[in-house]
């Protein structure tokens, strides 16, 4: 499986980073078949698939019985440069565009939260069970795999502070909220 794209323009070979990608597995033993799709939005500079690297993505398959066959196809993929390919019959670009967004107004929300509030008020609400509150009105304008995405975003916010505060560096804390959600944005500063 190829990790980058090449497009040729002219005589110039263009080569992209990955990002956020989407591939679908299709398993069949002797008795039945069975189809698994993973979503990844990479979240670290480091997970970024660089031209011409190549890596191993591990996929589990419940069925009982010896695999006969596995079919791996690519369904969606966000390139460095922000362009999409793929068919993306899972949705993936919405699920990506809400978990942006659902990170981007809870960092939103809590930094308000820090100034309004003060630290301890922020602590506070990142320790509570949010039940994220969305807009009825953003909610019925957007698929249910956005809103999924939405979920998502808001979720990773707070697991990523948790995680901050369990260190004791105050530092952490802002640093964390002012952090990029995810690797698009650390690539298209």
């Amino acid at each position: 499986m190829s990790t980058h794209s090449a497009s040729i323009i002219g005589r110039k070979v263009v080569l992209f980073t990955l990002l956020p990608y989407a591939i679908n597995s299709q398993t069949a033993t002797n008795t039945q078949q069975n189809g698994l799709s993973q979503f990844m939005n990479l979240t670290r500079r480091s997970e970024l698939w660089h031209p011409t690297e190549v890596r191993a993505i591990e996929f589990s398959d419940p069925q009982d019985g010896q695999i006969e066959s596995i079919r791996l196809t690519i369904d969606f993929v966000e390139f460095d440069d922000g362009t999409t390919w793929g068919p993306d019959t899972q949705n993936s670009r919405d699920i990506l565009a809400g978990q942006r967004e659902g990170a981007r107004l809870e960092k939103q929300r809590l930094h308000k939260l820090l100034q309004g509030k003060g630290r301890e008020a922020l602590v506070d609400e990142i320790l509570r069970v949010s039940s994220m509150q969305v807009d009825n009105a953003v909610q019925n304008n957007h698929s249910p795999q956005w809103f999924s995405g939405y979920r998502s975003g808001v979720s990773a916010v707070h697991r990523h502070l948790k995680e901050a505060l369990g260190s004791r560096d105050k530092d952490a804390i802002d640093s964390e909220l002012f952090k990029e959600f995810d690797t698009s944005e650390v690539i298209h500063k």
